[in-house]
C-alpha cells in the first residue's frame, strides 16, 4: 500500500497536459485518489471547503440584504446630524 501511495502521489502531482488528461478530469482523479489514500485529510478538506462556501454565502447574503440598509441608515443619520448642527449654530 505504501508504494501505491508514493506512485499515486507522483502521478497526481504532475500537470494534466503531460498525460493528455483534461484539467477537469484530473481534478476528479485527484479527489478520488485523496479519498482513497488519505480519507481523514480528504474529509477535513471537504469540511473546510463547505465551511468556506457557507461563509462566502453568508457574506453575499449580508451584502445583498443589509449593506444597502446600512448605507441608508448611515445617510439618514448623517443628514439629521447636519440639520441639527445647522440649527444649533
Amino acid at each position: 500500500m505504501k508504494g501505491d501511495q508514493k506512485l499515486a502521489s507522483t502521478v497526481l502531482s504532475g500537470q494534466p497536459y503531460l498525460s493528455g488528461i483534461k484539467p477537469e478530469h484530473m481534478d476528479v482523479i485527484r479527489n478520488a485518489a485523496a479519498e482513497a489514500f488519505a480519507q481523514e485529510r480528504f474529509r477535513a478538506r471537504q469540511d473546510a471547503l463547505k465551511g468556506m462556501q457557507k461563509l462566502a454565502n453568508a457574506r453575499q447574503s449580508f451584502e445583498r440584504g443589509l449593506m444597502p440598509r446600512l448605507h441608508h441608515w448611515k445617510t439618514a443619520a448623517d443628514e439629521r446630524a447636519a440639520v441639527d448642527k445647522a440649527f444649533k449654530s
